[in-house]
């Protein structure tokens, strides 16, 4: 057993797949650490780690072996903004061949 903390942005998902090899591996770490498959989770906060109930060890070695830490990464929604269009020195829109407009 060991306990890893929680990154930014990380997920039980990601946490299963790096520590035990398997998105399944998420049962074990809800069922040590008493949490819901949705549970929020805060950066920092220590989790239990069974490593006798690996899935797949060959996932974990390649996750160890090139310093991989998945965490995926929640959009949060946002207002649409009016786009920024590229201009020349005289103010003009910039096009391309097929009159698309450029925006930044």
């Amino acid at each position: 057993m060991i306990t890893i903390q929680i990154g930014l942005n990380q997920s039980l998902i990601d946490l299963a797949i790096r520590y035990g090899g398997s998105a399944d591996y998420v049962f074990v770490l809800m069922r040590l650490n008493n949490l819901s498959l949705t549970a929020e989770l805060t950066p920092g906060t220590k989790l239990l780690m069974d490593l006798d109930q690996v899935i797949d060890q060959a996932v974990v070695d390649y996750y160890d072996s090139r310093g991989i830490m998945p965490a995926i990464l929640v959009a949060t929604p946002t207002t649409p903004t009016t786009p920024t269009y590229i201009t020349n020195e005289l103010g003009e829109i910039l096009t391309d061949e097929n009159d698309n407009q450029f925006i930044l």
